[in-house]
């Protein structure tokens, strides 16, 4: 059997006992952490028993074009008004031939204090290598190997990461994660630098790794936040002594605070940090672009070893269900922390419109943005951040 469809057949059978496990999981959280005994149960509790749903999905991004898909979603026996425990499978295909199968169970425990998530990807994705540094150009030439910066490719990933995290007071919670991450690069375009096989990643491997993280988190609201803050750390490091091909560490700060100005309008704040420190796989390294970290760009346009992002949008209710924003981020991407912003900056704006989907807030967005490689167009589900 060839590798790689070994490495697939693994990765099925590790879906199969995740959805086992996190089904059992689920049950068993509902029975026994949420069941009140017998005479204990009090009028004021409203439970919601276990039940299935179903969602058809459409969006729009550079990178995928037009895509859709669905998703089901299991939820288990629950108290009315709390986060609830879910498991979802969803499959997602785009107009560039691009499929994302996924299952995420996220389950919690002990008056939700604890929490136990899961996610595996599997990918098959063809995709767009736009080189590395700030100032690359499509189907720029490298002076020194004569070759194309930028090429297409082929990407086939499954990917499986676990996390565990503890309230330890209220609004702030540490835990652990392990992620393991297998891809397969194959159909690179001809004459580039990426089908010498010389740059990290652009072969086959696995990257296993494991680290730490915290979250203080105190929006009003998950969809729509009208007051509050959001901070999340990590640190991952990708050892050989895990089975990881590649050695390496990444450490991520994301930071946002929301401001109201009155009921209609809403100044939203982000900033975003991240560095690979040792041999990234280029698939791994700091990105900007995307439909939520610099729009404007192609997600992964720009990468390097260190990246810092700031973005701001005004946020207004306009009528009915109908609001709007205007945005704008400026960032960099360098080899050290040392040269951030020191170079030629990475600048992007916008505008769009939002219309309300339900009473929780959450909304289906349209956003148009210009960064200086051109315009580019989303429409998709949530805010940006």
């Amino acid at each position: 059997m060839l590798p790689h469809a070994k490495a697939h057949l693994q990765f099925l059978s590790i879906i199969f006992l995740l959805l086992f496990l996190a089904a059992s999981s689920a049950e068993l959280y509902a029975q026994s952490d949420n069941s009140p005994p017998g005479d204990a149960v009090q009028d004021s509790v409203v439970w919601i028993e276990r039940s299935w749903s179903a969602l058809p999905s459409l969006f729009y991004s550079p990178k995928t074009r037009i895509g859709g898909g669905g998703s089901v979603r299991f939820f288990p026996r629950r108290i009315q008004g709390t986060r609830p425990t879910n498991i979802q499978f969803s499959i997602i295909y785009t107009a560039r031939k691009q499929m994302v199968i996924s299952l995420v169970p996220d389950i919690f425990f002990k008056e939700k204090k604890r929490r136990l998530f899961f996610s595996a990807l599997y990918l098959d994705f063809p995709d767009f290598f736009f080189g590395i540094g700030n100032d690359t150009v499509v189907n720029g030439i490298d002076e020194e190997t004569n070759l194309k910066e930028t090429a297409s490719y082929t990407a086939n990933t499954a990917s499986f990461l676990v996390s565990g995290e503890q309230e330890i007071r209220p609004n702030l919670s540490m835990g652990l994660q392990s992620w393991i991450r297998y891809e397969r690069v194959s159909e690179i375009q001809d004459s580039t630098i990426l089908a010498t096989r010389t740059l990290t990643g652009s072969d086959r491997g696995t990257a296993v790794g494991t680290g730490v993280f915290f979250r203080w988190d105190t929006r009003d609201n998950f969809f729509y936040t009208y007051t509050g803050h959001y901070v999340r750390g990590s640190f991952m490091t990708f050892p050989s002594a895990l089975g990881s091909d590649y050695e390496f560490s990444r450490a991520t700060l994301d930071v946002r605070k929301f401001i109201p100005l009155s009921w209609r309008y809403i100044v939203a704040l982000r900033a975003y940090n991240q560095a690979a420190i040792g041999s990234a796989p280029f698939q791994l390294l700091p990105q900007v672009g995307g439909r939520s970290l610099m729009r404007g760009y192609q997600e992964g346009r720009f990468k390097h070893n260190v990246l810092s992002v700031a973005q701001a949008e005004f946020r207004a209710y306009i009528w009915g269900p109908i609001s709007g924003a205007v945005f704008a981020s400026v960032g960099d991407v360098q080899q050290r922390y040392s040269n951030l912003l020191s170079d030629r900056l990475i600048i992007a704006g916008g505008a769009g419109l939002r219309f309300l989907l339900n009473d929780e807030g959450l909304n289906f967005r349209f956003d148009f943005a210009r960064g200086r490689t051109g315009n580019q167009l989303y429409f998709t589900l949530g805010e940006a951040f």
